[in-house]
């Protein structure tokens, strides 16, 4: 290779390569999310018209295809010719960076769009696209090749139709209470602490704030902020604030009005938050956003716009609903000491690993290697199945944590309760990264955790008391994408000195149906601890043969949503969910 480095060295991305060639800079992620966010920024077009009153009804179709059908009744692009480029507006649009109408005030006051990149990235990325624009009467039409928050909540009044024909669902949404219906379906699945929402709206600095907010009996907090429609999925200055102002603005009203006495501490921020489901939507003319994903919010004045607002709305609330008030900080009172015994638990579980001089729980089979890239951690579902998979391993990269019986639902137990759990605490341990407020990725002993369970009820119900456990209190496990599932077949069949395994009754099917001429028997594994070392190894724990599924959080409210129905106290809520989906269940292990 030449040391040579010169002007022939430097290479110069014109129009739309520069994001075929690094389209993770515009769209996050060449994942699923990055493939959402490619309709995102379509739709978001359409809301900026909704914004402006030029636009009531849009409708999202996903056709037999898999392609998406994005149409509102809008203005359109333009398609006169472009002053700078002889071309039309609409060709100018749909294949040049940074050309946008976002720029002008003039055509937009308020908008999602600020880069001038969004359709533009979108028909880059695309295989194909086609625009239609309607005008006048008449219809203009340009091909392109190669080349779910549900908005209709922030913007009361505009109708949203969402249409998948692959599976023939349809679906209309159309609130006109906006946020407070967004927050009431947040918090639907839980038990509310005051009756109505709490609604606040006010503007500050030419910034414009909406906040809807619901306290529950749940030990979670879920708050959903938005920029001019945009999901502010990491937050940015407008969260910070209202975390801030949410904090200060309930301990002072709690002194003032007595509920708060003398002997109690300051509450803490995530003492006030515990069990509150809110929507935080601000509107800013020129919102400075961290990349095109537009996933953190940077503008100052929206900090300030908050914490005045919030703040205001908030004490003339509460000075007239102190019933309200007093239930909401009696409840963030016995957060606050079930998280003081939270502490005491963990100190309790140092010092004990301290004296014991160990830090790993005996049952850990640890592997050899500390090189994240290749190390994994399986985490198996009881000691017969542990010791199977122990003796099947790779000791260079993999270890083994069997489990004994099912482990605690941590939606239903506190904090406290939960770190005196063996089991959990050993979980915890084990990977390295602690939990909760003492989280640490940075700290994480093994690249992959894989659980590993029967392919059954059982199996399936440990499962979910796992990812509970990790999706409350090791939410960035998941989000990194270091969790998975392990797939242990269900079949087996021995034919011609060969086994073949298969994972689903449609795969042993489809085999059987191709071998019809001949005789074949199967055999059907009952759990994990049926399978001999040699089996478990080609079958489940094998890098290059085995299936794996990689675990992510593609919607937050909609994981946390059936983790509270099926997790949670709520028993009707639960038994509703069950007959609802019953018919639909087409292969019930009982």
């Amino acid at each position: 290779m030449s040391d040579l480095y010169n002007a022939q060295n430097i290479k110069i991305l014109k129009g739309l390569d520069p994001v075929r060639k690094r389209p993770g800079m515009y769209i996050g992620s060449t994942g699923k999310s990055g493939l959402h966010h490619l309709v995102y920024e379509i739709v978001d077009n359409s809301i900026d018209e909704a914004m402006g009153g030029y636009c009531d009804n849009i409708s999202i179709v996903i056709t037999e295809d898999g392609s998406v059908v994005v149409s509102d009744n809008g203005r359109g692009i333009p398609i006169d010719i472009h002053p700078d480029t002889g071309t039309s507006a609409l060709e100018v649009v749909m294949t040049t960076l940074h050309a946008g109408g976002k720029f002008s005030k003039d055509s937009y006051k308020i908008s999602g769009g600020l880069h001038g990149v969004g359709a533009s990235v979108v028909n880059a990325l695309s295989e194909w696209m086609i625009v239609e624009v309607m005008v006048d009467g008449k219809v203009y039409r340009q091909k392109y090749e190669r080349g779910k928050a549900e908005l209709a909540y922030l913007n009361g009044g505009v109708k949203i139709t969402f249409e998948d024909r692959r599976i023939g669902e349809k679906r209309s949404y159309h609130f006109e209470g906006g946020i407070v219906e967004f927050v009431k379906a947040l918090s639907k699945n839980k038990k509310s602490i005051h009756k109505d929402p709490i609604y606040i709206e006010g503007s500050y600095n030419d910034v414009k704030i909406q906040l809807a907010m619901q306290y529950t009996t749940s030990y979670d907090e879920d708050i959903l902020t938005f920029v001019n429609n945009i999901k502010t999925i990491e937050g940015g200055t407008h969260l910070t604030g209202f975390k801030t102002v949410l904090t200060k603005t309930m301990n002072d009203l709690g002194r003032k009005h007595n509920i708060l006495k003398e002997k109690d501490p300051n509450l803490q921020g995530e003492d006030l938050r515990e069990g509150l489901s809110a929507i935080l939507s601000v509107f800013v003319k020129e919102p400075q956003f961290e990349g095109q994903t537009k996933a953190k919010l940077g503008n100052d004045e929206a900090f300030e716009a908050v914490m005045k607002v919030v703040k205001e709305k908030l004490e003339e609330h509460f000075d007239y609903n102190q019933k309200d008030l007093k239930a909401i900080l009696s409840k963030a009172l016995e957060a606050s000491r079930a998280r003081l015994a939270a502490k005491k638990a963990r100190e309790m579980i140092r010092r004990k690993n301290a004296l014991e001089n160990t830090t790993l729980p005996g049952k850990l089979a640890d592997c050899i290697s500390e090189n994240l890239d290749e190390t994994e951690i399986f985490i198996v579902e009881g000691d017969s199945a542990g010791g199977s998979a122990k003796m099947a391993r790779s000791r260079e990269m993999q270890a083994i944590l069997p489990l004994r019986g099912k482990i605690l639902n941590v939606e239903k137990a506190g904090l406290d309760r939960m770190l005196k759990s063996e089991t959990i605490s050993n979980i915890i341990v084990a990977l390295g990264t602690g939990m909760g407020e003492d989280f640490n990725i940075e700290s994480l002993r093994y690249g992959r955790i894989i659980i590993m369970t029967d392919a059954d009820v059982d199996g399936a119900h440990i499962t979910t008391l796992l990812l509970t456990l990790f999706y409350r209190y090791m939410t960035p496990l998941i989000t990194a994408g270091k969790v998975f599932i392990a797939q242990a077949p269900l079949y087996k069949i021995e034919m011609n000195r060969q086994k073949f395994y298969f994972y689903s009754d449609e795969e042993l099917t489809a085999f059987l149906k191709e071998h019809s001429d001949r005789k074949l028997n199967y055999s059907r594994f009952k759990g994990l601890g049926e399978m001999n070392p040699e089996q478990l190894w080609e079958t489940t724990m094998n890098p290059d043969d085995r299936k794996l599924v990689q675990i992510n959080i593609e919607d937050a409210q909609e994981a946390d949503r059936v983790f509270t129905i099926l997790m949670g106290s709520e028993v009707e809520e639960r038994r509703s969910f069950i007959q609802r989906h019953a018919l639909s269940i087409s292969n019930l292990d009982v």
